[in-house]
């Protein structure tokens, strides 16, 4: 199935990213769900390597909130709550110079085929 998604890439205040944590996962994500087409939401952090030892982002944190509407309505209906204040303030814990934010709609979908296992 194709989503429909918005991404949002940001970082925590130097020292302070265990309440950038503690704000997104207990009241922004469960805050951000309440908004009509805001379907789920995804997490990640960077994995750091040592053949690249830096996020390439300028992000370590990305979050992909699943759509179940237009990517339009999704952005009023994100507006509207903003506005209507039931959405809390941002956390002061989050770099708000960081967020980098995209709407995707969806242009394709593929899988790998799995093989055929041998006959006997």
């Amino acid at each position: 199935m194709l989503d429909r998604m918005l991404v949002v890439l940001s970082e925590p205040v130097p020292g302070r990213e265990d309440e950038y944590n503690e704000w997104y996962d207990a009241i922004h994500l469960p805050e951000a769900l309440t908004i009509p087409g805001f379907r789920g939401a995804r997490r990640f952090r960077t994995a750091v390597s040592s053949e690249d030892p830096g996020p390439a982002l300028g992000a370590s944190y990305l979050t992909i909130y699943d759509l179940d509407v237009d990517t339009e309505i999704a952005a009023r209906n994100l507006m509207e709550a903003r506005q209507n204040g039931r959405l809390s303030p941002l956390s002061p814990a989050l770099a708000t110079e960081t967020i980098v934010r995209a709407w995707f709609n969806p242009v394709g979908e593929w899988a790998r085929v799995a093989e055929e296992a041998p006959r006997a």
